[in-house]
């Protein structure tokens, strides 16, 4: 698991201040507009803004993953309560025993005048439970960073000075007059940046490990509920660890390498694909450098000749290219990465969304860390139906469960799960069973009484 908490407050329906955990599995379902996808935002908001080719400002409001216009739109409002300037995300990681935690706390400017609508007034770091956060603000002046961080301080003069002796070069005492500190805007992050006269700008101390946040979040996978309709060929993408932009664009390209590389890959996609009964294989073709088709099998299962019975994914059933995104998401996510899944459900048949969850299961159980926003009765039936068949630890899973106050606040209900698969928590307000139990009675009702009148 790497995210072990987001943090929200005054952002969209969180009015007030929550820390939301997450595990290695954790699922969001509740009603509409409840605030399941505000959750994830700002996430995608920091994804989108470190991955921005150019720097965007404090956060990139309009991007692939979020979109919006102005920067009132994130913030809690409400009749009767007074204008909100100011809100504050962030997150904690848990890797290999050691928790990294960072909280931002954005400002709108009234009157931006061609500058970035949010401002950062405040960053509050911490990695040690021991030790008080450190708070970062654009105005702590140089004495100041030289007084919290002395230790630091003393380690990188030695360093430098220690580079200095071996490139025969000298600084007056020990490399202390040649140093001025500040605190700067990295992106979204407040950190301390350092400048030597004689090395230009160094890598300070503190907080040293803010770049291994940024790569986490680079590296989130987003596949989103609307994966757009299926093309005749693809663009031809870089594929590495890191994914910019809507994944879906990456898969044709994943594919390809895999098929370059004859491993296991493409039997476990091919086998996912079947056991979903969505078709029996897929292929990329590559028609020139700049493009990638797929092709797909006309059938569930390969017929004599089938080898050939290959056709365009546009020419065979929309479930097929709505789902490929999510299946190809869980097998190339790599341990310590985080995989969101939005409506994973969408477009397919009940069998081929408990088949799913197996997948789900893999994936978390290979290391992957994933979250699934859902209205599916069926993939949280599924994954209750791994716990208890043990293919997932109950310890791994969790489930948010999202309602609206009268006055529209975002509010959660919790619970992990026993051994066998239901819920710790008796007061799970879960009502998909619920709406089906209902429909089944007005149903049996209204056809007993079209019976008796006829």
């Amino acid at each position: 698991m790497v995210f072990s908490k987001v943090i929200v407050e005054g952002f969209k329906s969180f009015r007030v201040r929550q820390e939301i955990p997450f595990k290695s599995l954790t699922l969001l379902a509740g009603s509409n507009s409840s605030g399941k996808s505000s959750l994830m935002q700002p996430l995608l908001l920091l994804k989108q803004t470190l991955q921005d080719t150019s720097d965007p400002g404090p956060l990139r409001i309009n991007g692939p993953h979020v979109v919006f216009s102005r920067a009132e739109q994130m913030m809690w409002h409400a009749p009767g309560e007074g204008e909100r300037l100011s809100f504050n995300i962030g997150l904690e990681l848990s890797l290999k025993g050691q928790v990294r935690r960072v909280e931002i706390f954005f400002q709108r400017r009234r009157k931006p005048r061609g500058a970035p609508s949010l401002q950062v007034v405040k960053c509050i770091w911490s990695d040690n439970p021991d030790t008080p956060p450190i708070e970062l603000t654009p105005s702590l002046s140089e004495n100041e960073i030289k007084k919290r961080f002395s230790e630091e301080i003393k380690i990188l003069k030695d360093k430098l000075s220690g580079l200095a002796e071996e490139s025969q070069q000298s600084t007056p005492n020990n490399g202390s007059s040649s140093l001025s500190f500040k605190v700067s805007r990295r992106r979204s992050f407040l950190v301390i940046e350092g400048h030597s006269t004689l090395f230009g700008p160094v890598s300070f101390a503190f907080p040293g490990w803010s770049t291994e946040i940024e790569h986490h979040l680079k590296r989130i996978i987003h596949v989103p509920g609307l994966r757009g309709n299926p093309q005749r060929t693809y663009p031809v993408r870089s594929v590495g660890e890191e994914y910019s932009g809507f994944f879906q664009e990456y898969v044709a390209s994943i594919i390809a390498r895999w098929q370059r590389q004859r491993g296991e890959k493409m039997e476990e996609l091919n086998r996912a694909l079947a056991n979903m009964k969505l078709t029996w294989k897929v292929r990329s073709y590559q028609r020139n450098d700049a493009e990638v088709e797929l092709q797909v099998g006309r059938t569930e299962q390969p017929l004599r000749g089938g080898a050939k019975d290959l056709v365009n994914i546009t020419d065979v059933g929309f479930g097929l290219s709505q789902s490929l995104p999510i299946i190809v998401a869980l097998l190339v996510s790599e341990p310590d990465q985080l995989v969101y899944l939005e409506q994973p459900e969408i477009h397919l048949h009940p069998d081929a969304q408990v088949a799913l969850t197996n997948l789900i299961a893999d994936a978390v159980n290979r290391g992957v860390q994933v979250v699934v926003e859902t209205h599916s009765q069926l993939i949280l039936l599924g994954i209750q139906r791994a716990i208890a068949q043990q293919q997932l630890n109950p310890n791994d899973v969790l489930l948010h469960w999202f309602s609206r106050d009268n006055q529209g606040r975002t509010e959660i209900t919790s619970t992990t799960f026993s051994e066998e698969g239901s819920f710790n928590n008796p007061k799970m307000p879960t009502d998909f069973a619920d709406i089906s139990l209902r429909l089944m009675h007005e149903y049996l009702t209204a056809a007993s009484d079209t019976a008796l009148r006829s």
